[in-house]
């Protein structure tokens, strides 16, 4: 079932385009072979432990499952991914400064290198309070950039004990353009947990008319990656599985979130719900249904929660039946 959808996927995959692909315990390793034999060894971008549950998991003979599996391939080799960073880097952004209301706060980093290969530019002196700095080896920044941070307040002398002065660059973590910094993606998760996605749900519907749903932060945490540093302004993202639709509110909530304009196709036979279920009572014969009342409930819900920035994206979406 899986080996002809992959395949397809591939060919439709931009070249510098990734697919992410969630698996449980039973099925990973099966996954991984087709994937290396699709999509080439190469082009294995990383492959993620994502804890899912909190509290108890399912019950086995040995270990009891808390997490599931996230798959990333690209079509051919990519150079760089990045991905917001996560709550507990943000806060090792923790000083302040005048520059904090535009670009939040900062921490420091050395500009001084003892490990770079000889550059004749990059060693040269600064001054600061009547005091010649001279690097031990040699600066990372060119001598017209360190001179323009230093007048942009920023630059950080401390003078040490041995008379010395240690010289750091801020880093802040909103950048020149407005756009919160982004950092490296790492190989284990913590959450967000299938609760959250019954919780979205619940948001909309006013009741879990449908199971096992991923949770909307998990969706726009993976659509909101860059790949070789270039922004994703009007890419298109295809869901294979889309059950309730999940994709289509992740992608419109991280577009207002971030300016972007984000497309999507969503794909999912016309599989009826349960005989007796809640989805049933609730009106929804087939999970298509509930997807595409998904988008309509969500789409009228972010124009009236952020009427201005809506006002340039298109909530709209129209329906193929093949």
């Amino acid at each position: 079932m899986m080996y002809p959808r992959l395949k397809l996927a591939r060919n439709l995959l931009k070249d510098d385009g990734v697919i992410f692909i969630s698996i449980d315990d039973n099925e990973i390793d099966n996954l991984k072979k087709v994937c290396n034999e699709i999509f080439g060894e190469e082009n294995l971008i990383g492959q993620v432990i994502w804890k899912n549950k909190y509290g108890a998991g399912a019950k086995t003979k040995g270990f009891i499952e808390v997490h599931e599996y996230i798959l990333a391939y690209s079509k051919t080799p990519i150079y760089n991914i990045e991905s917001p960073l996560n709550e507990d880097v943000k806060k090792t952004y923790s000083k302040k400064d005048s520059k904090f209301e535009t670009r939040g706060g900062y921490f420091t980093q050395p500009i001084m290198t003892n490990s770079m290969d000889d550059r004749p530019n990059l060693q040269y002196s600064i001054w600061h309070k009547g005091v010649e700095i001279k690097p031990r080896k040699q600066w990372v920044w060119s001598k017209e950039r360190l001179e323009k941070a230093i007048e942009n307040d920023e630059i950080v002398f401390n003078l040490k004990k041995d008379g010395e002065y240690s010289v750091r660059a801020k880093q802040y973590l909103v950048d020149e353009n407005g756009q919160e910094r982004l950092g490296k993606p790492l190989s284990l998760l913590n959450g967000p947990f299938t609760q959250e996605g019954t919780a979205d749900i619940k948001n909309i519907f006013e009741e879990n008319i449908f199971g096992f749903t991923k949770p909307v932060n998990l969706l726009k945490y993976l659509y909101s990656f860059r790949v070789n540093e270039k922004e994703s302004k009007d890419e298109i993202y295809l869901d294979f599985f889309s059950g309730s639709g999940t994709s289509a509110e992740a992608i419109m909530k991280q577009n207002i979130k971030d300016n972007l304009n984000r497309k999507y196709i969503l794909i999912q036979l016309p599989e009826k719900t349960a005989e007796g279920s809640d989805s049933r009572k609730a009106g929804y014969e087939f999970i298509t249904s509930i997807g595409k009342e998904r988008i309509r409930r969500v789409s009228s819900k972010l124009k009236a929660e952020y009427p201005d920035k809506v006002k340039d994206l298109d909530l709209g979406f129209k329906v193929f039946k093949l």
